[in-house]
Parts: C-alpha cells; sequence; structure tokens
C-alpha cells in the first residue's frame, strides 16, 4: 500500500498531537490550516525524499531479484 502525502502529514501531526482521540481529526484539519508555506515546503520535500528512497529500495531489490534468476 502507497502511503499518501496525507497519510505522511497525518503521521507528522500524531507525532507531535497531546489531546484527546476523540478530538484528533478535527485538530488535524486545523493543524493543515495553521501550516505556513515553508512549513508545507518542509514536509513536502521530506515526503519526496521518503518516496524517492522507497523508489531505490524497490530498483535495487528488483535488480538483486534479476541477477539470482540469470544465475
Amino acid at each position: 500500500m502507497k502511503r499518501t502525502f496525507e497519510d505522511f502529514l497525518m503521521e507528522q501531526h500524531c507525532l507531535e498531537y497531546t489531546g484527546s482521540k476523540d478530538l484528533a481529526l478535527e485538530a488535524f484539519t486545523q493543524w493543515l490550516e495553521d501550516l505556513e508555506i515553508e512549513d508545507w515546503l518542509n514536509y513536502g520535500q521530506r515526503y519526496g525524499i521518503e518516496r524517492a528512497i522507497q523508489a531505490i529500495d524497490k530498483v535495487q531489490e528488483i535488480l538483486r531479484e534479476n541477477r539470482k534468476e540469470a544465475k
């Protein structure tokens, strides 16, 4: 399952959130509304790096499998 940017943001919010579980979704929405442009850029960059690392790992896995099959 691919983790979306929204999933990534929810995880970041959960790391900082200390309130009630009942209010978590509302707090997440408010947190999104309160983000500054620098925050959006920072989170976007971090998410992009995470996805790039996942893609590199997948390519390396495929290459390893292909090498095994070639032997």
